[in-house]
């Protein structure tokens, strides 16, 4: 959706701790919960006193009930262009580093854990209480659902962070030879 909207300018101040406003505008979940009932979804913010509509996206996942994390940092979604204090876009990692502060400093969970306390997970609803041990018996082994997704999560993280530098690379070398013709 943001996608398609018009592409807006946004100066970055020179003051690097004023971020702009941006106010909730939704928060959708997907119906296509895993079998351990980790809920996903995503969620929209949109620049306060803008002329035109602006927004942040980005996808979120609950790790486990409660828990609010981004599904990616570096996969968010914005039709504003940053330019710095040069009147030079903000690209590429720089771009991702100031949309993950903006991000950082909402209280965007929240909104997401209000959402979600109207309907509870798959895991809370089909999760039994622990019963008292019978005498003689071992307790069975904890469940590692939670750690492997992490770790899965994780290992998606660097992946993409590793081909993300690439490409950056790649681009700043582009452009070096640009500069050098």
């Amino acid at each position: 959706m943001i996608k398609s909207w018009t592409t807006v300018e946004w100066y970055l101040p020179p003051d690097s701790e004023e971020l702009p406003l941006f106010l909730h505008a939704g928060t959708q979940r997907r119906d296509n919960a895993d079998a351990a009932g980790t809920r996903m979804g995503d969620t929209i913010w949109l620049l306060k006193d803008s002329p035109e509509p602006a927004g942040l996206a980005w996808e979120w996942i609950e790790i486990r009930p409660g828990v609010i994390m981004l599904a990616d940092p570096n996969a968010m979604v914005t039709n504003l262009r940053l330019v710095d204090s040069h009147h030079r876009a903000v690209l590429g990692m720089n771009l991702v580093r100031i949309c993950n502060r903006i991000v950082h400093a909402l209280r965007w969970q929240e909104r997401v854990r209000a959402q979600l306390g109207r309907e509870p997970s798959a895991a809370q609803v089909q999760m039994p209480l622990p019963q008292a041990p019978s005498p003689g018996l071992p307790l069975p082994p904890a469940p590692q659902i939670t750690a492997h997704r992490r770790q899965a999560a994780g290992n998606a993280h660097r992946r993409h962070m590793l081909t993300r530098a690439t490409d950056h690379e790649k681009m700043a070398d582009a452009s070096q030879l640009r500069r050098a013709a």
